[in-house]
């Protein structure tokens, strides 16, 4: 699989209804791409904007960067703390692990 290498940058405001914008706009950059990884960089991406919205503060930032066969992710913030673990409960704390 051969990634384009193009940069792509979307600025987002701070409201969790912009989590389906971000998800369509990962979707429409990775068109053409298999539906197992276009799937796997929508929940890793989702999850990571989930975490910027809900704990950072703006402005907020999603990167796809691709490389040779790969795909880095990055989400930023203002928040200026970085993203932690949290032990699972009925509340969350599962996000970082299925990112991993």
């Amino acid at each position: 699989m051969k990634l384009r290498s193009v940069r792509h940058e979307l600025g987002i405001s701070p409201e969790l209804a912009e989590l389906a914008r971000v998800r369509h706009w990962v979707r429409t950059v990775l068109r053409g791409f298999p539906a197992n990884f276009v799937g796997t960089a929508v929940m890793v991406v989702d999850e990571l904007t989930s975490n910027a919205l809900r704990h950072g503060r703006a402005p907020y930032h999603v990167r796809l960067l691709p490389g040779a066969a790969k795909l880095r992710i990055e989400v930023d913030d203002s928040g200026g703390e970085p993203a932690r673990r949290r032990t699972p409960s009925d509340h969350g704390g599962r996000g970082l692990l299925l990112v991993e």
